[in-house]
């Protein structure tokens, strides 16, 4: 169960990346977050034999768009 998603943390390295980039959240955020996304999963689905489920809790404000990419990066689909 993933009860939270994986965003970057508020840290001087991220604020300095957000503060260069004219979108921070499309450039910075959100490709960290999916990418530590797609760690967790990987972690659970090892082999072609593994099998698992992934719950992940989202809050319901989340854009359409958000969840859209994060149902792109899932090994299988909905």
């Amino acid at each position: 169960v993933i009860h939270s998603l994986p965003f970057p943390p508020r840290d001087p390295v991220f604020e300095a990346k957000r503060n260069s980039v004219s979108e921070a959240f499309e450039e910075v955020d959100l490709p960290y977050m999916l990418l530590r996304l797609r760690q967790g999963i990987g972690r659970l689905i090892r082999t072609s034999n593994d099998s698992g489920t992934v719950q992940i809790l989202i809050d319901k404000d989340l854009s359409e768009q958000v969840k859209e990419k994060i149902v792109s990066i899932l090994p299988v689909t909905l």
